[in-house]
């Protein structure tokens, strides 16, 4: 497995926190759910499963 940094401005960082914190997951979890949501709706063939940890 890979691993990337991603740097977001510092409106949309605080978007996406508000958003993951709304559903109860991480920010991580957040992105990996969008990525995937976007590579199934392009039939990406052999998409990996996702598996969100809980926020505790």
């Amino acid at each position: 497995m890979k691993q990337i940094t991603l740097r977001l401005p510092d409106d949309l960082y605080e978007e996406v926190k508000r958003e993951a914190d709304q559903l109860g997951i991480s920010i991580k979890d957040l992105i990996l759910l969008m990525i995937n949501s976007y590579c199934f709706s392009q039939d990406v063939p052999g998409l990996p499963p996702v598996f969100l940890s809980r926020v505790a």
